[in-house]
């Protein structure tokens, strides 16, 4: 070695013991766990405000539930829009607009509980595949010990960033 350095990380080699003065450990993916838990927490607040707006009615009880709530909603709507299709020329115009704007209404409400339930399985996916993608790694045993810190400070004469540590 130049100089006594030694790298900090190893990949872990199969069944192999680790090298002298270096310890097995387990890593999970973080950034696939951090992101698909924000994912899927976003898109099923986001399920429960939008149920919330609509007073939970009409099937939208079932955004309480997560991952297959809006699933649930879906299956469990009423889509059909009640109008009274007889009278004068402009009496049946009128219901045609009427009608229009109905079948538009539950459109919108289909395509957003399908665009819910497509983020909250992407968001589950995500994470369990964050939990299932694990990584060995040798690390040295003398940085196990090792702590790091940065905070932000700001005062009133003073802004900026402090690092400290321990060995």
């Amino acid at each position: 070695m130049l100089g006594g350095f030694r790298p900090p990380l190893l990949p872990a080699y199969q069944k192999a013991e680790p090298p002298p003065g270096y310890e097995l450990r387990t890593k999970w993916n973080a950034p696939l766990l951090v992101g698909g838990g924000l994912f899927i927490g976003l898109t099923y607040t986001m399920s429960l405000i939008y149920g919330g707006g609509k007073n939970f009615e009409n099937g939208l009880g079932s955004l309480a539930v997560p991952i297959f709530g809006p699933w649930m909603a879906l299956g469990a709507r009423d889509f059909s829009c009640n109008v009274d299709t007889g009278g004068t020329v402009s009496e049946i115009e009128e219901s045609q607009k009427q009608a229009e704007a109905c079948i538009a209404s539950q459109t919108a409400t289909a395509g957003i509980l399908v665009g819910l339930g497509v983020g909250q399985l992407v968001g589950a996916s995500l994470f369990t595949v964050g939990i299932l993608d694990r990584e060995k790694q040798w690390i040295r045993s003398d940085l196990l010990g090792i702590q790091a810190r940065v905070d932000v400070v700001a005062s009133p004469g003073w802004a900026g960033l402090t690092a400290s540590g321990a060995f």
